[in-house]
Formats: C-alpha cells, sequence, structure tokens
C-alpha cells in the first residue's frame, strides 16, 4: 500500500545509488521485510521500484510502528531509531506472554 505523507518524508533520492555491500538490497513486496539496521552510512535498501531508497516512513512500517508516529529531530535520527529498536508489535507479544505468565505465577503467593 502507498504510505501517506507523514512527519517524515515519504522518499529520499539522495545518495541513492547501488553498489555491493550489506544494506544495497531490494525489498521484495511479497516476502517478510529485511532487518532494519540502526547503522546504515547511506546503505538503505531499495524500493522494489528499484529507482530509490526505503524511506524512514517505510522501514518503520516494516518494523510494525504506526504510520502516525512520529520520529525526531531529522530522518538520520528516525534510521537509528527505527533500527534501534524493538518491533512494537512483537514487544507487545513478548508483553502480553509476560503478563499471563506472572498472572499464573503470582496468584500462587
Amino acid at each position: 500500500a502507498d504510505i501517506p505523507e507523514g512527519r517524515v518524508p515519504n522518499h529520499h533520492w539522495s545518495k541513492a545509488r547501488k553498489n555491493a555491500g550489506q544494506g544495497n538490497g531490494t525489498v521484495d513486496p511479497d516476502l517478510p521485510g529485511p532487518t532494519m539496521r540502526a547503522e546504515h552510512h547511506g546503505n538503505i535498501e531499495f524500493h522494489w521500484n528499484g529507482k530509490r531508497r526505503l524511506s524512514a516512513r517505510e522501514a518503520a512500517r516494516i518494523q510494525s510502528f504506526p504510520d502516525d508516529f512520529a520520529f525526531y529531530p531529522s530522518t538520520s535520527a528516525a534510521y537509528r531509531q527505527i533500527g534501534n529498536a524493538v518491533a512494537p508489535v512483537f514487544a507487545w507479544h513478548q508483553a502480553r506472554h509476560m503478563q499471563k505468565f506472572l498472572d499464573k505465577h503470582l496468584k500462587r503467593l
């Protein structure tokens, strides 16, 4: 699906040159997304159309951040925050599992 415009720009054309190395692959929209790394050094995966890198908003969506989640203060900081984060949906499931475990076992005390 197309990503609506948000607080993080949708497209980044700068440094959109492919070369050998980590992070210069092309995302396949029919497969699970790649790992979003915090340190890209200009090596951000390419959109499946091959003409541009993934935007920070698209990387955030792959990591399961809601579209209205704001990243500050810059685009490079947004990529770093996304790469350092535990995916929100994964964190929710982990917390839910821990809550059920604690509820079950704390009742015994």
